[in-house]
């Protein structure tokens, strides 16, 4: 991460993220704030690009995957693909906590999500739920760090 384009709000985010991730709990839990606190993220991105973001934002039925779309589109197709991907993957794992007492799949959902970070540090945690926060934690950085990167408009004339 280039350190030279840390922001308060950034810092904030960071804060906010790990005071609310409930470390060392239900896994259930983690996964629901974990979610919760990435979309905030993804929100921000968003937010940050559109004119008048809250008319779509301020939508309840703007279900997250298509926010987590909307977000992607902001960026060259080739930028970080593995993001975009654990993204969809984490809002699955999510939807299928939220949706059933034993959601089915949860541990090889987690298991594919730890292996789809280019980043093999979580794999020097101890416990699965440890290698699973880790990567949390560095899927919500990467969000994060999209927020204030400066975006150039496509297809403009050249002067």
């Amino acid at each position: 991460m280039d350190t030279s384009i840390i922001t308060d709000r950034h810092i904030a985010a960071f804060k906010r993220f790990i005071t609310r991730l409930p470390h060392g709990k239900d896994v259930d839990l983690i996964i629901l704030k974990a979610h919760l606190l990435i979309e905030e993220e993804v929100n921000a991105i968003i937010h940050a690009r559109l004119k008048n973001p809250d008319v779509l934002l301020g939508e309840e039925r703007l279900e997250s995957v298509y926010r987590i779309r909307l977000a992607q589109s902001f960026f060259e197709p080739e930028a970080q693909p593995w993001l975009w991907k654990v993204l969809l993957q984490l809002n699955t794992l999510r939807n299928r906590v939220a949706h059933s007492i034993n959601p089915k799949g949860r541990e090889d959902i987690i298991h594919d999500i730890i292996k789809t970070i280019p980043s093999n540090s979580a794999l020097k945690a101890e416990s699965l739920q440890e290698q699973f926060e880790f990567v949390l934690w560095i899927l919500h950085e990467a969000v994060s760090s999209l927020v204030d990167k400066q975006h150039e408009p496509k297809n403009q004339p050249s002067s």
